[in-house]
């Protein structure tokens, strides 16, 4: 199949995206929460936040990934295989955990955050409505323990699908050998990185 540089920076962009809002939303550090929502009035803060977002999503990830592409084709000793062929094909290994960490982030805010929307069913527009005698309903969280459990599996499937698609790309690009099995070694090193230090934002 034919692949292209946009797609893999859409895989890019999609899981390191993800990443930084785990990072700013779950994360410790409040001096990026308040830059990424303004939270201290400053615009400077919160430019130096979009400064550092576009260079991890469109600079660092891409060029951490090149680097174990790189080592990918050194430690499979493909002499012939192109490095930008290589980085654009085992780009598209990132889309599956990409997908997986959206989904686990999402679940983090949906059993804390789901009774938001039991007093909107009786009050949609907000005009003092009691359709169903549910607006007076106050916050509350349901189930929070459970959100680990949850994310874990997730990512989980996230990166196992991941590295069968890099599987399969190295076959596809260096044929079924131990050549191409060498190669998805350090792709596959790099994505469970990825998914250890997302796990870790979402357990706190």
């Amino acid at each position: 199949p034919t692949r292209h540089m946009d797609e893999a920076f859409k895989g890019f962009i999609m899981l390191s995206a993800a990443f930084i809002y785990s990072t700013v939303m779950l994360g410790p550090w409040g001096w990026l929460k308040d830059g990424a929502n303004l939270g201290d009035g400053s615009a400077g803060a919160f430019l130096v936040y979009v400064a550092l977002f576009l260079t991890f999503t469109l600079v660092a990830t891409p060029g951490i990934f090149l680097v174990f592409t790189w080592l990918a084709k050194l430690l499979a000793g493909a002499k012939e295989a192109s490095v930008k062929r290589l980085f654009v094909s085992y780009g598209y290994t990132t889309v599956p955990l990409g997908l997986a960490a959206w989904i686990a982030f999402s679940i983090s805010f949906l059993f804390t955050n789901v009774s938001y929307a039991i007093p909107l069913v009786s009050d949609p527009f907000g005009w003092g409505w009691n359709l169903f005698g549910t607006a007076g309903y106050q916050w509350t969280p349901y189930f929070p323990q459970l959100v680990p459990y949850l994310q874990t599996p997730v990512m989980l499937v996230g990166l196992a699908l991941s590295i069968v698609v890099g599987h399969r790309i190295s076959q596809e690009s260096l044929g079924d050998s131990p050549q191409a099995r060498r190669s998805l070694i350090p792709i596959a090193f790099l994505l469970t990185a990825i998914t250890l230090t997302l796990l870790w934002l979402y357990m706190g």
